[in-house]
């Protein structure tokens, strides 16, 4: 489908934007962006693992939609980002 609608919240607004997507139509959703400070053409820099980690221990994420923002040339690039879906294993709090 075709997003029309882009908002950008902090981190400290997962638990909200969480909740408001399960009440909503169903068209909603959440897609975590980072600045991604890596070059290759096909993998996502280490700044991906930490979020990820991040994301299953505090949220209980299973499934991350993520959208890695690149900068080549010091400009934000569409074509140089990438866009994945992660899996995520469930993590407990230590």
């Amino acid at each position: 489908g075709d997003i029309t609608v882009v908002t950008c919240h902090p981190l400290t607004d997962w638990a909200v934007l969480t909740s408001a997507v399960g009440s909503g139509d169903g068209k909603a959703k959440i897609m975590l962006a980072f600045a991604d400070p890596c070059t290759s053409t096909m993998h996502p820099g280490w700044a991906l693992r930490n979020l990820t980690v991040m994301a299953s221990v505090r949220w209980g994420v299973s499934e991350l939609e993520v959208l890695a923002v690149r900068r080549p040339g010091g400009r934000v690039s569409a074509a140089a980002s990438l866009r994945l879906t992660v899996h995520l294993p469930r993590l407990s709090k230590a």
